[in-house]
């Protein structure tokens, strides 16, 4: 059982890299990049 879970993890923190490689490679294919650039999510704005 902990052979099993050490693979998993070792399979996971190799695979992390690539991960993030495809992730950024759809991001600069497809233009989107979800982040609020804008957005103020603060409860304590003084703005109505």
């Amino acid at each position: 059982m902990a052979a099993n879970w050490a693979f998993k993890v070792l399979v996971e923190a190799a695979m992390t890299p690539v991960t993030y490689v495809v992730c950024e490679k759809l991001k600069q294919a497809e233009g989107v990049d979800a982040y609020d650039a804008q957005t103020d999510f603060t409860p304590f704005s003084l703005k109505g």
